[in-house]
């Protein structure tokens, strides 16, 4: 899994400004260069290829509906996939 740093850019839209890893990924902390929010842009490790990231992701989804709004609980506005290279 790549690991982003400070200041890189994210789909050419989101300047990171910080991250914490964590046992299923890392979550960093973005920017959007063109609306002047702040986000959180959540990564998953991959254990079995894409389909089980897909999934984790939707069932993360289903809960925070199920649970609704609140305040310690954030809400999904969207999913991307990066695309990273490896330098070999």
């Amino acid at each position: 899994m790549k690991v982003y740093e400070i200041d890189d850019i994210l789909q050419d839209r989101y300047e990171i400004f910080g991250y914490r890893k964590g046992g299923m990924g890392i979550v960093y902390f973005v920017n959007d260069i063109k609306t002047g929010k702040a986000f959180a842009a959540k990564t998953y490790k991959s254990q079995n290829g894409k389909n089980d990231i897909d999934a984790r992701f939707h069932k993360e989804l289903e809960l925070s509906i199920q649970l609704g709004e609140h305040e310690n609980i954030l809400s999904i506005h969207f999913q991307f996939e990066l695309q990273v290279q490896e330098h070999h």
